[in-house]
């Protein structure tokens, strides 16, 4: 049977495409060794599209490597450009959609110009692949001009009923600095990328005597069925939530029109009750804490969730809510299964918080493998 994998993830697949020690179900899981003499730990990114797994796999680079290289960066070029090729487009079809007026003809201009710019202008898809990938100064002007207008401003403060990408402010407030040639993403330009993972993406890193393997398995619905059920021998399940789209549902398309955290919720819930993690331990990143601190001020939480009694615009209060509402799926868990649980509240796109919160992830994943490790059989 060909594995979907490609067999280059090492993890243990139900496919029969890598041997793996016999085992029952229920067994716990097992810690191999590389040929170093590490011990390797099976860590598996799960969460529904957009909630920034590929993101914290971004960042993880980062800190292990202390910083991204130019020739790394530069290799990102294009993901930027077509980034910002897709906040610019959805913005207009927004304020269209909105039917918004704009608010000066220099903005009626510079939308009209750039709805008519396909991505093979920019040197982008299939179209620009023999040229290279830049933004142009004049298209750079005309995004200023388009993202100063009222109009632009009024569609962003209802983002979340056009799902316009988290990332749109980020990218069209600095559409000059893109712009200017040569182009060199910097680091914060990397971790703001929407890049869907349409195959396994697995990345090795190392802290002392141990392996840590993490395995970012893709969110859309697609990729989740395809993915999930193929994996045994996980140490861990870092499962993220953003709790930013409490105010966000996906398309008729995508997952029937279902409300974003609830459907977060309900992968959540799948993912504890699935035998293959029984013995697994789960860490919850309740991930974009800094996009809810300013969503929470002019969207409130209570019109989506009416069991919500916390005060308007308060971010601490919403959290509460939204990770007892997690928490509450745990406990049941946790009830029938002697593992142990943890959440932290996380912001992806920050590298030292990051870098803090997966000290404390690492810790909490070895101890509650401690028997593990200590096997000589193991």
């Amino acid at each position: 049977m060909t594995c979907p994998l490609s067999c280059y993830c090492g993890l243990m697949c139900r496919c029969g495409c890598i041997p793996s020690p016999l085992s029952l179900p229920g067994d716990p899981p097992s810690i191999e060794r590389e040929s170093n003499g590490s011990h390797v730990v099976y860590i598996l990114l799960l969460g529904a599209a957009e909630t920034g797994k590929s993101t914290i796999m971004r960042q993880m680079k980062i800190i292990e490597s202390g910083g991204m290289s130019p020739a790394s960066l530069r290799s990102y070029t294009r993901h930027v450009l077509e980034n910002v090729f897709t906040c610019v487009t959805r913005l207009i079809q927004a304020v269209t959609e909105a039917a918004i007026p704009w608010g000066t003809p220099e903005a009626v201009h510079a939308a009209l110009t750039l709805s008519q710019v396909s991505c093979g202008d920019w040197g982008l898809g299939e179209e620009g692949l023999m040229r290279v990938a830049l933004l142009p100064p004049d298209h750079a002007d005309l995004i200023r001009v388009l993202w100063d207008d009222t109009a632009s401003q009024e569609c962003w403060l209802r983002a979340n009923e056009f799902n316009l990408p988290d990332s749109t402010n980020y990218y069209l407030s600095a559409a000059d600095r893109l712009s200017k040639q040569p182009y060199l993403p910097t680091q914060e330009d990397v971790l703001q990328l929407r890049i869907p993972t349409r195959s396994a993406t697995v990345y090795d890193f190392q802290d002392r005597n141990w392996t840590f393997r993490m395995t970012d398995v893709g969110g859309q619905r697609g990729e989740r069925r395809r993915w999930i059920r193929l994996f045994d021998e996980i140490n861990a399940i870092i499962f993220l939530a953003a709790l930013s789209e409490y105010d966000q549902t996906w398309s008729q398309e995508e997952e029937d029109g279902m409300n974003r955290l609830e459907l977060s919720l309900q992968l959540f819930k799948e993912t504890l009750s699935y035998p293959g993690f029984t013995n697994s331990s789960i860490i919850l990143f309740l991930n974009k804490t800094d996009v809810l601190q300013k969503k929470i001020l002019t969207s409130d939480l209570n019109r989506y969730f009416p069991d919500f009694t916390g005060p308007r615009g308060d971010a601490r209060g919403a959290t509460d809510y939204i990770r007892n509402r997690f928490h509450a799926h745990a406990r049941d868990w946790d009830r029938v299964r002697d593992r142990d649980f943890f959440s932290h509240e996380t912001c992806a796109t920050d590298t030292k918080k990051t870098r803090f919160v997966f000290a404390a992830v690492k810790e909490n994943i070895l101890w509650n493998n401690i028997n593990l490790f200590m096997d000589p059989f193991h």
